[in-house]
C-alpha cells in the first residue's frame, strides 16, 4: 500500500474487501426472499469500486458526498431498469423513466397510506440503499484513511442481520466464516503496511522476503483463528440460561413493526404458514388427499435411538362428536424463534432433544412433531388451548 497526498492503495488489500462485499450480498440472495436479489449484488460490487476511486480521488468530503449521490443514482436507475421488464413498444428512456417513477411513487404511496406495498421493486429498492452505502463507505475508508474497522464492520453487520431474518434448514455459515477470513487478511495486511511505512520513516531495514514471509503469517494465523472460532463452541456445554439471554436480547431487536410488515409485503412468504390448514373439526370420509409420497425427513440425534417408536402428529382433537372430531377454544398464537420455548407446563421430567426436518411438500404449513415440541427454529403459528397463562 503506497501513501500518496494522504492516499492509500494496495492491490490485495483491495482485493480481499471485494471478496467480502461478495460474501455479505452473496448471503443475502441465498434467502431467495424476491426476485432480482442479483441486481443487489451488482450495487454493492459497483458501489465498492467507486468508493476506492472516491478514496484515492483528490475531492473532498462535499465533493465526495455529491459524486457519491449522482453516481447512486445513476447505479439504482441503471439495475431498475434491468429488473423491470418494459415491453417493447417503451423503448424510449423517457418513457422507462415514466413507468420507473410511477412504480416508485405508487409504492411509496401505499405505504404512507398503511397498505401493504405489493410490488417487489420496492424492497429492491431498500435492499439497494445500505448495500450501496456500506460497500461505498467501505471502499472510501480503506483508500481514503486505511481505516481497517471501518471498512470491515458495515458489511459484516448487513450480513449478520440477513443470518438473524433468515430461517432455513441449510447452512450457512461457511459464508459468514469466508467473511471472516477474509476480514483478518485484510486487517493483517493493512497492519503491516502501516507498519512498513513506519520503519521506513525510522530508518529500519527490511528484507525483501519479508513482504512474502509476514502474508504467509498472517493467512496461517487468520485460518487458526477461524478453526477456533468454529470449533470450541461444539466444545463448550449446553447453557440454558445463555440461550434464554440471547433469545431475549434478539427479540428486542427485531420487535414486530406493522409499518414493516406492509413495506416487506412482497418479500416471499414461503415460510409463513397457514392458518386454515388444519381447523377445529376435522370431518371423515373418503375424499381426503391420499399419497405414498414423502413429506418429510426427520434426522433424529443418537440418544433418540434407544427410545421406543416415535409417532408424529400435527394437530390433536380431543372430541368425536357428528362423525367428525372437534377441538374448541383454541387460540392461534404467532411465534417467532427468538420468542424462545413454549409456555407448557409439566416440561421439567422430560428429555429434551433436537430433531432436524428435511421438508419434500412444496408448501406444506404443518410442523409434525414427535411428543411435545417446546421450540422450533421456523416461525409459526400456534394453536393452542390456554389453562393458566400457559398451552
Amino acid at each position: 500500500m503506497e501513501k500518496s497526498r494522504a492516499r492509500w492503495w494496495d492491490l490485495p488489500a483491495a482485493i480481499f474487501l471485494l471478496l467480502m462485499i461478495i460474501f455479505s450480498a452473496w448471503r443475502l440472495q441465498t434467502t431467495d426472499w424476491a426476485e432480482g436479489l442479483g441486481y443487489v449484488f451488482n450495487v454493492a460490487v459497483l458501489g465498492l469500486f467507486i468508493g476506492l476511486a472516491l478514496g484515492q480521488s483528490s475531492f473532498q468530503k462535499r465533493g465526495v458526498f455529491l459524486l457519491s449521490i449522482g453516481y447512486m443514482l445513476v447505479v439504482f436507475t441503471w439495475q431498475w431498469f434491468g429488473y423491470i421488464d418494459f415491453p417493447k413498444e417503451e423503448s424510449y428512456l423517457g418513457d422507462r423513466l415514466l413507468i420507473l417513477a410511477g412504480r416508485l411513487l405508487t409504492g411509496m404511496s401505499e405505504f404512507a397510506s398503511g397498505r401493504p406495498v405489493k410490488d417487489p421493486l420496492i424492497f429492491l429498492a431498500l435492499l439497494f440503499i445500505p448495500y450501496w452505502f456500506t460497500a461505498l463507505v467501505s471502499g472510501y475508508q480503506l483508500t481514503r484513511h486505511a481505516n481497517a474497522l471501518a471498512a470491515t464492520l458495515p458489511s459484516g453487520v448487513l450480513m449478520f442481520i440477513i443470518f438473524l431474518n433468515h430461517y432455513t434448514t441449510r447452512d450457512y455459515s461457511w459464508l459468514f466464516g469466508a467473511y471472516l477470513f477474509s476480514a483478518l487478511l485484510l486487517l493483517g495486511r493493512i497492519k503491516y503496511i502501516v507498519d512498513r511505512i513506519k520503519w521506513r520513516e525510522q530508518r529500519v531495514q527490511v528484507s525483501a522476503e519479508s513482504s512474502m514471509d509476514m502474508n504467509n503469517i498472517i493467512m496461517v494465523c487468520a485460518a487458526a483463528l477461524i478453526v477456533m472460532v468454529w470449533t470450541i463452541p461444539y466444545t463448550l456445554p449446553y447453557n440454558a440460561n445463555a440461550r434464554k439471554a440471547w433469545q431475549k436480547v434478539s427479540a428486542s431487536w427485531f420487535a414486530k413493526n406493522e409499518q414493516m410488515d406492509n413495506i416487506f409485503a412482497a418479500v416471499k412468504k414461503d415460510n409463513v404458514p397457514s392458518r386454515d390448514f388444519y381447523r377445529n373439526e376435522l370431518a371423515l370420509g373418503t375424499r381426503a388427499k391420499q399419497s405414498d409420497a414423502i413429506a418429510f425427513l426427520v434426522y433424529t440425534p443418537a440418544a433418540a435411538r434407544d427410545f421406543p417408536r416415535l409417532y408424529w402428529r400435527g394437530r390433536v382433537y380431543d372430541r368425536f362428536e357428528e362423525n367428525r372430531w372437534q377441538t374448541s377454544e383454541l387460540k392461534n398464537t404467532e411465534y417467532a424463534p427468538q420468542d424462545g420455548d413454549f409456555n407448557i407446563p409439566d416440561t421439567e421430567q422430560r428429555f429434551n432433544l433436537n430433531f432436524s426436518f428435511s421438508v419434500y411438500i412444496k408448501g406444506q404449513t404443518i410442523l409434525y412433531s414427535a411428543a411435545q415440541p417446546i421450540w422450533t427454529s421456523h416461525p409459526a403459528v400456534i394453536a393452542c388451548r390456554h389453562s393458566g397463562g400457559k398451552c
